[in-house]
């Protein structure tokens, strides 16, 4: 910071591991007071350095230099802020391009003529390269802002969005959870691959790898799935069950390599999301998740008799996953042991 120069992340780690106070570059302390980093900042940016610039940016922007108890408060300045960013736009830096982008796009405070200004973001945010700006464009082609709908178009910058799955900088990863961005770029892909749109060939296998992977890591980090997340997947799995075994209802019932348990599971989710904000997907989920429900009701899981050739016509069901009904629990049993042990999923209903 102190001489504008950087060093590498490995690098910063190892100086920081040893206790030394002093930049490697120049000598001058480094582990100094908020204030003194804010000015240090400051001077970088007026002799050019793109990043300072940015970062100036940020601090009139947010109004702020960081959320912790020293932080050196600024007066929150739009027009100064867009200064500090146009200094570093011009040597082409990517944070300070997209900064101008959400600016254009109205995300910090109301924007006149919003259309002119989503084209302007989107133009900028294209030539970006980086990981939000990938992001962010690819999602004004997918809802069609600044310009036309173009799927093609955003299933190229979601996957370009995605491929730096493995490339991002430890500074932005914490306890090995991927960025949103990274996250977003899965769902909408999984979602392509399973539709056939943006220009993809349909391919369930490669759609499932990209739902299953925003699943456990939004999952993971405690972040929200949206409903669409788990009706797609939950979708996905049925079909390769299907194309796999076949379409009727008794091979949904194959112990050990069914997908059933798991997509019911899904579903009820998908339904339970929906209870506090009801949503097309949950209610898509509920519709088929009664008609999954009732026809597997009506046979033995394992033996396959008719509910209707039992007394009293009841079927008892798997007290775990709620997702396969037996005549008996000799049945129950013989099924466990065959494979549905494996199939299981332990779900509350």
């Amino acid at each position: 910071m102190c001489c504008g120069n950087f060093t590498c992340f490995q690098c910063f780690q190892a100086v920081c591991a040893k206790g030394i106070k002093k930049c490697p570059c120049c000598r001058e302390e480094i582990l100094i007071t908020m204030d003194k980093w804010v000015r240090q900042t400051e001077q970088q940016a007026k002799r050019g350095r793109h990043w300072a610039q940015t970062q100036m940016g940020i601090y009139f922007l947010e109004g702020s230099s960081c959320q912790h108890g020293d932080a050196v408060h600024h007066k929150v300045d739009v027009r100064e802020a867009l200064k500090w960013f146009k200094l570093a736009a011009e040597q082409r830096h990517p944070d300070a391009i997209r900064n101008i982008a959400q600016l254009h796009a109205g995300v910090y405070g109301k924007v006149k003529e919003v259309e002119q200004c989503q084209i302007k973001a989107r133009a900028l945010m294209k030539e970006a390269g980086n990981l939000r700006a990938q992001r962010n464009y690819a999602m004004m082609c997918r809802l069609g802002q600044g310009g036309p709908e173009d799927k093609s178009e955003a299933a190229h910058y979601y996957t370009l969005a995605y491929s730096q799955k493995d490339e991002v900088s430890p500074l932005e990863i914490s306890d090995d959870f991927l960025p949103e961005e990274v996250l977003h770029a899965g769902l909408f892909l999984g979602m392509y691959h399973f539709n056939g749109d943006g220009g993809l060939t349909k391919n369930l296998r490669t759609a499932k790898y990209y739902l299953e992977e925003h699943v456990k890591e939004s999952e993971k980090q405690s972040s929200n799935v949206l409903p669409d997340a788990y009706m797609c997947l939950a979708a996905c799995l049925m079909e390769l069950h299907e194309r796999t075994f076949g379409r009727n209802v008794p091979d949904y019932s194959v112990p050990g390599y069914s997908s059933v348990p798991r997509a019911i599971s899904l579903y009820r989710k998908s339904v339970k999301m929906g209870l506090d904000y009801p949503n097309v997907s949950s209610q898509h989920s509920k519709e088929v998740l009664e008609s999954l429900v009732t026809q597997l009701k009506g046979f033995c899981g394992n033996c396959g008799v008719d509910s209707k050739d039992i007394p009293k016509g009841k079927l008892k069901a798997c007290s775990s996953c709620h997702s396969a009904w037996y005549c008996g629990k000799q049945c129950q049993i013989e099924h466990w042991k065959a494979g549905h042990k494996s199939d299981c999923v332990r779900q509350q209903v």
